[in-house]
């Protein structure tokens, strides 16, 4: 798990896109995404024992539509642009995104989780997310043109080395005796 994590920080940290200056802001924020992940695997773990992962992802979906809906439609409506407030899914890019952002980036994407989290530990489902770094880096490679550095190849390493122990070494012992063989007895 350590080895995952740390080749995130590896790549980040070379790519020096952190700036190393202390904001107590960013630092609870990041903290609350952290905490919150956590519950999330935690809640998300202990649902799958009643409900499928489809059933927990369609619950999740409607409450988040309903949530952040229900804020821009107060909002909207305390400043006088109720009618205005479908107005950005007229333009074609920003209903592309949308419909990319909410079908697979939230749908598809949280269905999986919820479908790992059904199956295995949630310590070692925390451990493939951090392949989404390594997913970034070729994503921007193949589709964005982008560089591919060195410490890049090293990070995706570390991280893919990580995951790869985490689910080896992560392992359930079998409970199962093996059968024991008396000498001299039939």
């Amino acid at each position: 798990m350590i080895m995952s994590v740390s080749g995130v920080f590896f790549i980040v940290l070379m790519q020096g896109s952190v700036d190393l200056s202390y904001n107590i802001w960013g630092t609870l924020a990041l903290l609350g995404a952290v905490v919150c992940a956590g519950l999330y695997n935690i809640y998300s773990k202990k649902s799958s024992a009643a409900f499928t992962p489809l059933e927990i992802t369609y619950i999740m979906m409607w409450a988040g539509a309903l949530l952040f809906n229900g804020i821009e439609l107060v909002r909207h409506t305390l400043s006088g642009t109720l009618w205005s407030m479908l107005t950005p899914l007229t333009d074609p890019a920003v209903l592309s995104a949308v419909l990319y952002l909410g079908m697979l980036s939230s749908v598809v994407a949280f269905f999986l989780l919820n479908y790992m989290l059904s199956k295995v530990r949630a310590s070692q489902t925390s451990a493939y997310l951090n392949l989404t770094t390594v997913v970034a880096i070729l994503g921007g490679v193949l589709f964005r043109g982008e560089s591919f550095a060195w410490f890049q190849g090293v990070g995706a390493v570390m991280i893919m080395s990580g995951v790869w122990g985490t689910s080896y070494f992560g392992r359930e012992k079998s409970t199962t005796p093996l059968p024991v063989k008396l000498s001299g007895h039939r």
